[in-house]
């Protein structure tokens, strides 16, 4: 997804570097695991879906 929307938003036929977009979605995954784990974590995340489900 990262790199189809930034081919979308540049315009520009560029090469891609294929080593360069893998580590930079490893590491936006690995960002976006950490930040889901610290929210369960801190119980953010289950308050959320408790009160959803409960329609509070």
């Amino acid at each position: 997804m990262q790199v189809g929307a930034m081919d979308v938003l540049q315009n520009q036929p560029e090469e891609r570097d294929r080593k360069k977009h893998l580590s930079n979605g490893f590491v936006s995954s690995t960002v976006y695991t950490l930040v889901i784990l610290a929210l369960i974590q801190f119980k953010i995340i289950d308050s959320l879906i408790i009160s959803t489900l409960t329609g509070s």
